[in-house]
């Protein structure tokens, strides 16, 4: 019964976590960094992510330095 309950569940979360398309998705992030959604590009997202931004000591680095080149 337990094991029912529990993927019965699941099933809910992830049928929420589904129901938002890429569009949606977009436009909730443009609205909290109060851009429009034509703003948001792949291209600069990937050249923040690579791009070298000062850090501690002068040093340079970027998010891939941690995170791998590949996210």
């Amino acid at each position: 019964m337990i094991k029912r309950i529990a993927w019965a569940g699941l099933m809910l979360l992830s049928a929420h976590a589904s129901a938002d398309s890429p569009a949606s998705f977009m436009a909730h992030y443009a609205q909290k960094a109060g851009v429009a959604v034509t703003a948001l590009s792949p291209a600069r997202g990937e050249a923040l992510y690579r791009g070298e931004h000062p850090g501690k000591n002068g040093a340079t680095q970027s998010c891939a330095s941690c995170h791998t080149a590949n996210p």
